[in-house]
């Protein structure tokens, strides 16, 4: 069973487990060193590669934080900030005979305080990648179709956008919101579009023509939250807000000294203008002009190298 593709935010803290197991190689895991294992807690004993054989990985994550702000903003002090992880895949085709058929979902246990909010005065790009209001949530829960020897594949569901577009391998480590599903982009779309920590229904496809060539097309509803702004436990499904397109093609390649690296180009719209109000301004910026009420629809074009 191949794991579902999806990126994590940037692992800036401890993990104490990685999300989606593998099978157990021969050697037991719980008879590696702690930091060989795929897993912390190992293969239980065999259940765990049992349990993969049958068609079913279960995994659990726990990101914890702590940040300080020891001169400026508006006061002094820390915070804890931590996001615990349920996932779930199911391989149908090991379990019912659908051949290439996938459903993954994963939800989340958001806690602690906002280092952005509570002390820095509210910032365009916090320093923590989990950073999120305090909530029990559902994020992804989709099917995947597999065809063509997996060289293409077609999800429906709710899908969190940033798990395949706007990603980079490399930026995990860095510290603040610049990476990945960037402020730049997220600051341009209703509620942030369709990321971390809401996901949304939509329709993905993703095609690999060769191997070191991908192409991603989707569409997303373009307001997570709803006709009424609240979708505290991930359930709202909603489809208001027009329709959020990208598109995107990566390419893989060996760069100077061999190592690996992405050329990525990509674009996207939105079709239904957003609704700016002063509660969803960052606290630090509510003393500059009010924005017009309403903004047209974005438009965007990225371009990387990593």
């Amino acid at each position: 069973m191949q794991t579902p593709s999806y990126r994590l935010p940037a692992q800036t803290a401890v993990i104490v487990s990685t999300l989606l197991a593998t099978a157990a190689p021969a050697l037991a895991e719980s008879d590696l060193p702690l930091d060989d294992r795929d897993t912390l807690t190992g293969d239980w004993g065999g259940q765990r590669s049992a349990m993969v054989e049958s068609g079913v990985e279960i995994g659990v994550e726990y990101i914890g934080e702590m940040f300080g702000n020891v001169s400026g903003g508006v006061d002094e002090g820390s915070v804890y900030t931590g996001r615990a992880e349920l996932a779930v895949g199911l391989d149908l085709e090991t379990l019912l005979g659908w051949r290439g058929a996938t459903i993954f979902a994963n939800g989340y246990q958001i806690h602690g305080r906002s280092i952005a909010s509570d002390y820095l005065g509210g910032n365009l790009l916090p320093p923590s990648n989990i950073d999120a209001g305090p909530s029990t949530r559902l994020f992804n829960l989709w099917l995947e179709q597999s065809l063509l020897d997996d060289r293409l594949a077609i999800r429906i569901g709710q899908i969190a956008a940033d798990d395949e577009f706007l990603g980079s391998d490399t930026a995990g480590t860095f510290l603040n919101g610049t990476f990945g599903w960037a402020a730049t982009t997220a600051n341009n779309m209703t509620e942030g579009g369709s990321a971390y920590p809401l996901a949304a229904p939509g329709v993905l496809v993703r095609g690999n023509p060769t191997d070191s060539v991908t192409v991603l097309a989707a569409a997303f509803a373009g307001d997570p939250t709803g006709p009424n702004n609240r979708n505290e436990a991930g359930t709202t499904f909603s489809l208001a807000g027009g329709v959020l397109y990208l598109a995107e093609v990566k390419y893989e390649t060996d760069m100077i000294g061999g190592l690996p690296g992405t050329y990525s180009i990509g674009a996207g719209i939105i079709t239904a203008a957003s609704t700016i109000s002063a509660s969803t301004i960052p606290a630090s910026l509510r003393t500059l002009p009010p924005p017009p009420a309403r903004l047209s629809p974005m438009t965007t074009t990225t371009a990387s190298t990593r």
